[in-house]
């Protein structure tokens, strides 16, 4: 039996004990045998010489013993452990007997209530228990995610560091292959050992796994031949499905049972009337659906049991003794079941289920060229793999209607009378991917590199650090569809892939051959080329061109090009031009102009519009995301400085704020930035600082400031009179006695804690 289904027998051992004794005013304690120790149940010091020879006494003679008048120990044979009862007053003998007779009856209940939780065949966690289990990991979940987000609101914090990258919840549907084939064959009490067998390897392997990773699993057997497996903790998606694939390997990988374990079984119960197969046909496989559960689904413990079922049918369909992840069934596990061909309708078996929505595009793969058949050769001797059919598209297909567990679609090339295979694999098209859709390309080359002018993004920044080697000036243009995941929502992958397709055949004409031509991303195209070939009012042209031609989807059009060589030109002396596409990106967004220009050309000037109307939008998380990108871009100067610290600032981040805005100050000595960080050594209470930046400015200057930020102008007063206060170095008395007297006219801050701690010390210097 595991080690952990042990405790767990003598946990509920325990309550079943105590609410015996509890009503007699006495304690109980269990004491177990393990790896050659005695164990207490709830305490891990270790015990003494004299409780471990008791102990082996009671179980040497399998009878009560009365340590004192106040202690007894007894043995219970059922649960294999030590029962230690105390009392603080004396156990009378009667209570003594009484509590040997009752003993018994306690060890039943606590049987068939750990039956009730464990299935007694396997000794895995029963149907309800588990989905207990489930429940409880949900809400957990929930709760760190919860937790997480209101820690997001108080501090600076990245939006690639949400739970969800580190703290999964899967849940694994499992069964065995062909299981009914072993019971008809070979019959059902040996059916049964396979099963313990499985569920052996199940533990040995969840420990293994456990032991290595800060996890928990936990392993289920509802009925049959069907297992659940539920891994939650932090570790990535991929690795989840390394370890449902370390279940599967050890499941398969070698005869079940083998003979250590069949003799192992022997021992337990008499197996002499069961034939063993050889060992040669004690060959089992399981197949593997695997869910992986996100709190935003809000889905319900069946809902969940449910779509990892639907997974394990997907592994079974597919070959048996595979993993299966639930999101990869729309991708590439859908098929088709029929085809009317007179009315251009074929029927698949995925629906809104698995994630199928109106407009969804798919590649139709026949059932021969997946990729995944083996090619077998006969030499007369034996019949061996040589190699794999290869991936053959023969047309592509796009849903019209949706059901839960089946679509409708129809066939994109309607130019003649086309049957689709019966048992054909689907593979859906992603938004973004148009290389089917260009003319003169083969079914099975769509998307290679240079068919139809279209390339990688990598070969695009392998085109641009070419020519940066070769000292010539590039430029970068991104074509954007700003509204393409709305598109995307209301009519499909399909239609915008359309869209995406008549801008990538309008942008081929209208660019120089030399140009290089890519998707970016699933709603944007990516232009690259020699400055040479560049012209603004070319693209300002085509711009009018195609601004009213995709007025549904939004173009916004991001450019980056060399600058001209100008002798401290700040763009050309910082910025890193490889990285071209990712500053024509930034031009391209929706944040770079408050007023939407149908062109707009990347400089440090719109870097810090970004932020800034982010950061208007509410938008703190993403716009300090943004500023470490563009950071590492090489796109730094104080104005993007001050920026990050306001951002900072407003999220409560003082120490990182103080940090930008020092740096802006070291760049450029701006009295806006010097204010700026003398409000955050303020907040962090580096009084003396604070005021050493502000002594530094102008008269004149200072009162600008009051024109432009008298929140600030307060708080430079504020710092003098903090240092006056607590005799601290750099006090300006003049300067404080001016500002203090310019404040206290100033209604809407008369009034305020600030004005009268200022107030405070004008009375102390003035008098």
């Amino acid at each position: 039996m595991d080690y952990k289904m042990k405790l767990d027998r003598l946990k509920i051992l325990k309550k079943e004990i105590d609410d015996e004794v509890s009503l007699e005013k006495m304690t109980s304690s269990i004491y177990y045998y393990f790896d050659g120790n005695w164990n207490d149940l709830e305490n891990e010091k270790k015990l003494s010489e004299r409780m471990i020879a008791d102990l082996e006494k009671v179980k040497k003679q399998k009878k009560p013993l009365r340590l004192d008048v106040n202690t007894s120990l007894y043995n219970c044979t059922v649960m294999d452990c030590q029962v230690f009862i105390s009392s603080s007053d004396r156990i009378k003998k009667s209570q003594h007997d009484d509590f040997i007779n009752t003993l018994s009856k306690i060890e039943r209940r606590a049987m068939n209530a750990y039956r009730v939780y464990y299935n007694p065949m396997t000794q895995l966690l029963a149907k309800d228990s588990f989905k207990e289990h489930l429940h409880e990991a949900i809400e957990y979940l929930k709760d760190i995610e919860k937790n997480h987000l209101e820690e997001q609101h108080n501090y600076d914090q990245d939006e690639s560091q949400v739970f969800n990258d580190t703290d999964h919840l899967a849940i694994i549907a499992l069964d065995i292959d062909y299981f009914k084939q072993i019971n008809d064959t070979y019959g059902h009490i040996y059916g049964d050992q396979v099963l313990k067998t499985f569920a052996l390897r199940l533990e040995k392997c969840s420990s293994r796994i456990r032991k290595k990773n800060e996890i928990e699993i936990f392993l289920s057997h509802p009925s049959g031949e069907e297992f659940w497996i539920l891994i939650k903790g932090k570790a990535t998606k991929d690795k989840i499905i390394s370890w449902a694939n370390e279940f599967r390997t050890e499941i398969c990988n070698t005869p079940l049972p083998s003979n250590e374990e069949w003799d192992k079984l022997s021992k337990e119960e008499n197996l002499e009337s069961v034939t063993i197969p050889l060992l040669l046909e004690r060959n089992v496989s399981a197949s593997f659906g695997l869910y992986f559960y996100s709190t935003t689904t809000n889905l319900s413990v069946n809902d969940i049991l449910e779509n990892a079922d639907t997974a394990l049918y997907r592994a079974k369909a597919s070959g048996r003794n595979q993993v299966t992840p639930f999101e990869d069934i729309l991708n590439s596990f859908g098929r088709v079941i029929e085809h009317d061909v007179q009315n251009n309708v074929i029927v698949i078996d995925i629906g809104t289920k698995v994630g199928v929505l109106k407009g969804q595009e798919f590649k139709v793969y026949l059932p021969n060229y997946t990729g995944r058949k083996s090619f077998y050769i006969n030499d007369g001797r034996t019949r061996r793999v040589i190699g794999h059919y290869p991936r053959l598209m023969s047309t592509t297909i796009t849903v019209f209607d949706t059901q839960p567990e089946l679509s409708f679609a129809s066939l994109n090339d309607t130019t003649g009378k086309f049957s689709i295979d019966i048992g054909s694999v689907l593979e859906a098209i992603p938004s973004g991917s148009f290389g089917h859709l260009l003319p003169n390309t083969p079914n099975h080359l769509d998307n290679l590199p240079g068919q139809s002018s279209l390339y990688r993004i990598s070969d695009l920044k392998n085109f641009i650090l070419n020519e940066l080697k070769q000292k010539n000036s590039i430029f970068s243009i991104i074509f954007r569809f700003s509204s393409g995941n709305e598109y995307l929502k209301n009519y499909g992958s399909a239609a915008l892939n359309k869209a995406l397709a008549r801008l990538f055949n309008q942008l081929s004409s209208a660019f120089n051959q030399s140009s290089r031509l890519g998707i970016f991303d699933s709603s944007a195209i990516c232009i690259v080329g020699k400055s040479e070939f560049f012209s603004k009012e070319k693209l300002h042209n085509l711009s009018s061109t195609l601004v009213p031609e995709f007025s549904h989807l939004g173009i916004k059009i991001g450019v980056y090009i060399s600058p001209e060589e100008k002798e401290g030109d700040e763009r050309t002396n910082s910025l890193e031009e490889e990285n071209a596409i990712e500053l024509s990106r930034f031009a391209a967004s929706d944040f770079s102009k408050k007023n939407k220009n149908d062109v707009v050309y990347f400089s440090y000037e719109i870097a810090s519009q970004i932020l800034s109307n982010q950061r208007e939008q509410g938008n703190h998380i993403q716009a300090l995301a943004d500023f470490e990108k563009l950071q590492s871009l090489g796109v730094v100067n104080a104005k993007i400085l001050n920026q990050a610290g306001i951002l900072s600032s407003s999220m409560g981040d003082y120490i990182a704020a103080q940090d930008y805005y020092e740096k802006a100050v070291q760049m450029d000595g701006n009295k806006i930035y010097k204010s700026n960080l003398c409000n955050t050594l303020y907040r962090n209470k580096k009084y003396e600082s604070a005021v050493d930046v502000m002594n530094s400015i102008s008269e004149e200057d200072l009162d600008k400031l009051f024109d432009l930020t008298i929140h600030g102008y307060v708080l430079y007063a504020r710092s003098l009179a903090k240092i006056k206060s607590n005799n601290l170095l750099g006090f300006n008395e003049k300067r404080f006695i001016k500002m203090a007297q310019k404040l206290s006219v100033v209604d809407k801050i008369r009034e305020t804690a600030a004005m009268k701690e200022i107030r405070d010390v004008l009375n102390q210097v003035e008098n």
